[in-house]
C-alpha cells in the first residue's frame, strides 16, 4: 500500500472586507463606495484553497493548521475550507478572540485604462496565537510530532 500522501498549510485565516471606489479617500474623508463584500481569505487559507483545487481528483490530503476567533467571521472561514475539501481538524478557535479581518479598498478609475489601485489594512487577532510551538508539533506529513 503506498503511503498517504499531505499537503500541511500553517497560516492566517482572514475574513476579507473588500470595499470598491472610485477613488481613494483623503485623510479624514467619508465617502461612498460602489460595491462591498466579505469572503474568506488570508495567505494560509489562499495556499489551501489553491493546493486543493490543484490536487482535486488525486491522492493528496490538504490540512489547513490555524486559529479563528469565537465570532460571526469563524463559522464561515472553517466552512469555507471544508467546502474545498481541505481537513480542519487543526483549525482551532480561540475564545475571547476575534478573528482575522482585512480592510482592502479597492480604486476602479471610471476609465478602466488605468489598473486598480488598492490598499489593505490586516488585523491579525486570533491568528497571533499561532506560535511557534504550534509548529514545531506538526511534521510535514501533517502529524503531530
Amino acid at each position: 500500500m503506498a503511503p498517504e500522501k499531505h499537503i500541511v498549510v500553517l497560516g492566517s485565516l482572514n475574513m476579507d472586507l473588500v470595499m470598491e471606489t472610485s477613488r481613494m479617500p483623503a485623510p479624514g474623508e467619508t465617502m461612498h463606495g460602489k460595491q462591498f463584500r466579505s469572503s474568506p481569505g488570508g495567505k494560509g487559507l489562499n495556499q489551501a484553497v489553491a493546493a486543493a483545487r490543484l490536487l482535486q481528483g488525486t491522492d493528496v490530503k490538504v490540512y489547513m493548521v490555524g486559529r479563528v476567533g469565537d465570532d460571526e467571521f469563524s463559522d464561515r472561514l472553517i466552512s469555507g475550507l471544508v467546502t474545498e475539501g481541505i481537513d480542519v481538524s487543526q483549525v482551532k478557535q480561540v475564545k475571547g478572540k476575534a478573528s482575522g479581518v482585512a480592510l482592502i479598498i479597492v480604486c476602479l478609475p471610471p476609465d478602466r485604462i488605468q489598473p486598480p489601485l488598492s490598499r489593505a489594512v490586516d488585523i491579525p487577532n486570533a491568528v497571533g496565537r499561532t506560535t511557534h510551538r504550534t509548529k514545531s508539533h506538526y511534521s510535514l506529513h501533517g502529524r503531530r510530532q
